[in-house]
């Protein structure tokens, strides 16, 4: 596992600090958080997250707000305290999952937000509501399942702050909310519809999915952005991930990293399914991308104060980031699909600009072959 004391020089005397916003009904306490925050913490960084209003059963809602899709005012006061308590540190926002979504529609809300941190990374969001509506409602990959599971836990929140969340002034405020649907619901499609949409004060749950969805925001974002998928995720199937490849394609600042495997928040590996390695291939992702920024961020700030984008590469002169197997890499230079693995040498890595060899191959995401992250 990389420590602090295995980092560059420039980059463990870096004051770094990560803004983290979990997926839907997650919070510090999920598992998948407290190893990235684990990991994180050993290789040298601070870490924010953000627990989601309502969420954390010994914290008690105060007001009638709850979190939601592509709300961001929670993230957005987690950040201004961040940097209010860290004004030397340099942010770096991850979202996973619905989480994703919200810090994309919070970068692409202000060049002033995408100003307060260094770089951006989104993990397995599903980028457009009305269109992954229909698709979470098939059967396929257990999808269906995977919603009422969803729908299950939510309910569960509002059950807990019922008092706050259906009290008598919040219902003569917003008579269409109908208490006994709401927990009749099967699918958090209905929650919205009979709940959600109704306390945000949209007309239809399609306009509040309009508003919420981070693929009608890619375009204003202009910082270095990550954005991670596995075409084997249950909840976002790979027709959903068509806005975020033409946005990497046609954004030098952008990368879109989409694996075979990994499911949905999983990129374990390791020689056992049942007992992964500590430290998922993931974390190790996340840790090397943002080694990358920073080492490139001189030239980027040049690039841009002349009014250029600067693609992301390494500032050392070494190559842009590339197979960790040794092989030069391989750019995307003609506009076509992005290029994957045509040799049967175990699982690849697509991404619509560069392509990385899986961790299953036994490989390493690594910028320089000869110092993989192991």
């Amino acid at each position: 596992m990389l420590t602090v004391s295995q980092l560059p020089v420039y980059f463990a005397a870096a004051d770094l600090t990560f803004l983290i916003c979990p997926g839907i009904a997650n919070s510090c306490e999920s598992v998948y958080i407290r190893s990235f925050v684990q990991n994180a913490q050993n290789c040298g960084f601070r870490c924010y997250v953000l627990n989601h209003l309502g969420v954390v059963a010994s914290v008690k809602l105060t007001s009638a707000r709850l979190f939601s899709y592509g709300g961001t005012a929670e993230f957005a006061a987690m950040v201004d305290c961040a940097l209010r308590q860290h004004p030397s540190s340099r942010a770096i926002a991850l979202g996973f999952s619905m989480g994703g979504n919200v810090i994309t529609c919070w970068l692409g809300e202000s060049k002033e937000h995408q100003k307060k941190v260094l770089c951006a990374i989104s993990v397995c969001q599903g980028y457009d509501i009305i269109r992954s509506r229909p698709v979470l409602l098939q059967w396929a990959g257990l999808r269906r399942a995977y919603m009422f599971s969803m729908a299950r836990n939510m309910k569960r929140i509002l059950a807990r702050n019922r008092d706050i969340l259906f009290s008598p002034e919040v219902l003569t405020r917003h008579p269409e909310i109908d208490i006994k649907a709401v927990f009749g619901a099967t699918t958090l499609l209905e929650i919205d519809e009979y709940y959600t949409r109704v306390l945000k004060g949209y007309s239809s749950v399609d306009e509040m999915y309009v508003a919420e969805s981070s693929a009608h925001k890619l375009r204003e974002i202009h910082i270095p952005i990550m954005f991670v998928n596995a075409l084997d995720d249950p909840i976002v199937p790979e027709e959903l991930l068509d806005c975020v490849k033409d946005y990497a394609s046609t954004h030098d600042n952008a990368i879109a990293v989409i694996t075979q495997h990994g499911g949905h928040l999983g990129f374990f590996e390791g020689d056992s399914y049942l007992i992964p390695k500590p430290v998922s291939w993931l974390c190790r992702l996340v840790i090397q991308y943002t080694e990358s920024v920073l080492t490139n961020e001189p030239q980027r700030s040049d690039k841009l104060a002349n009014g250029h984008a600067a693609p992301m590469h390494r500032g050392d002169g070494a190559a842009p980031m590339h197979r960790g197997d040794g092989a030069a890499p391989m750019h995307r230079g003609d506009g076509a699909a992005p290029m994957h693995r045509g040799d049967g040498d175990g699982p690849a890595v697509r991404s619509a600009k560069l392509l990385f060899t899986s961790p299953a191959a036994g490989r390493n995401f690594s910028d320089t072959p000869e110092n993989p992250l192991d």
